[in-house]
């Protein structure tokens, strides 16, 4: 099970459902998401998966997206 199912004081379960959140993130392919008109997604793209070639347009897509939603 991917989510632990104890809460302590330490805060492990946070946790776990943070871990799990960046591992499913990672799974998709950020080219895949940059026509999505949906800002959350946009944002999220750095921490999707793409090669070292495709940084720079990752990184500006989401930078877009950030400058258009302050406006």
């Amino acid at each position: 099970m991917l989510i632990t199912m104890q809460l302590d004081r330490t805060g492990t379960y946070a946790l776990s459902i943070i871990l799990n959140m960046f591992h499913k993130l990672f799974d998709l392919k950020a080219r895949d998401y940059y026509n999505v008109d949906n800002p959350a997604v946009k944002i999220l793209l750095p921490k999707m998966n793409y090669g070292k070639e495709e940084r720079i347009k990752v990184i500006r897509q989401a930078y877009k997206e950030i400058k258009y939603s302050i406006c």
